[in-house]
């Protein structure tokens, strides 16, 4: 992928493919595909995003084997639940931070209502939070 493909709509989303036949990477979609979304309470959703900012996103999609098998052992450690589908990332930094957040929202279906959160540092590969979806994008 590249810095130009990123591009958010009027809604703050982009579309991405993220999982390939070669990944582990379940997700809700059929192509393997989620959106990426920017929180609306960051001052980011109001700016021109940098190529820099991409770059970051780039970098944390680059390591989405890393963070996609921490977040998954986290939830089966607190809930149980092995079954899950990862069906939205959320971009939780400001361009000017030094760490990059990001908040993953999983499905499932015993969590069907509200679904799974977790919010995970990028920079040092550490999970910040976890609970319901909205972990995911506060």
């Amino acid at each position: 992928m590249k810095i130009s493909e990123i591009q958010f709509d009027e809604n703050l989303e982009a579309y991405i493919l993220i999982a390939s036949k070669s990944d582990m990477i379940k997700t809700t979609s059929n192509d393997g595909g989620v959106y990426i979304s920017i929180s609306d309470g960051l001052e980011l959703a109001y700016e021109v995003i940098t190529d820099s900012y991409k770059e970051k996103i780039l970098q944390a999609l680059e390591l989405k084997s890393i963070w996609y098998e921490l977040a998954l052992k986290k939830i089966f450690e607190q809930t149980g639940e092995k079954d899950v589908s990862l069906s939205s990332i959320f971009l939780l930094s400001e361009q000017n931070d030094t760490d990059f957040v990001i908040g993953l929202d999983f499905r499932s279906e015993k969590y069907v209502e509200h679904g799974i959160g977790v919010k995970i540092s990028v920079a040092n590969m550490k999970i910040l939070d976890i609970g319901g979806g909205e972990v995911a994008f506060c």
